[in-house]
Formats: structure tokens, C-alpha cells, sequence
């Protein structure tokens, strides 16, 4: 695991493609094409479990990793422009 911060890095491709039923990039991909790199991180967190079916705490996991690799929210502060 790393130790500087990035969400994405604690948490396996290949877990989050067990639990969501797509790999991480996929998510990212997808929540492109729907503009949400200018949504509220509970924005994002909230269309994945209502409109595609993600559990919570996968949902939050995909929204935070989101926002840190599209520059969104700093690594260690997940909440930055929410």
C-alpha cells in the first residue's frame, strides 16, 4: 500500500472490479462522460448507488479515488471541492 495519500492506491483494480462489476477506469470513464469532475463529491457518490447500482462504501470509494485522479481532491483531504 502506499503511504502518500492517493485513495486509489490502497484499494486494488481487481477489488474494485469484483465488488462494482467494472475496473476503476471504467468508473472514471463513465463519470467523464457525464460531466461529474464538476459535481460535489456527495454528488458523484450519490448518482453511483442511485443510478448505477453501487453499493455505498464502493461508491464513496470510486468518488474519492474520482476526484484525487482528476485533481479534485487533494490526496489526504478527500473533502477538498466538494
Amino acid at each position: 500500500m502506499s503511504t502518500d495519500g492517493h485513495h486509489a492506491d490502497a484499494l486494488g483494480d481487481d477489488a474494485v472490479a469484483v465488488a462494482t462489476g467494472q475496473p476503476r477506469e471504467s468508473w472514471f470513464t463513465l463519470l467523464d462522460a457525464h460531466g461529474a469532475s464538476t459535481w460535489s463529491q456527495e454528488r458523484v457518490a450519490a448518482w453511483l448507488i442511485e443510478k448505477q447500482g453501487v453499493d455505498g462504501w464502493w461508491a464513496q470509494s470510486l468518488t474519492v479515488a474520482y476526484g484525487q485522479a482528476r485533481g479534485v481532491h487533494a490526496p489526504g483531504n478527500p473533502t477538498a471541492g466538494s
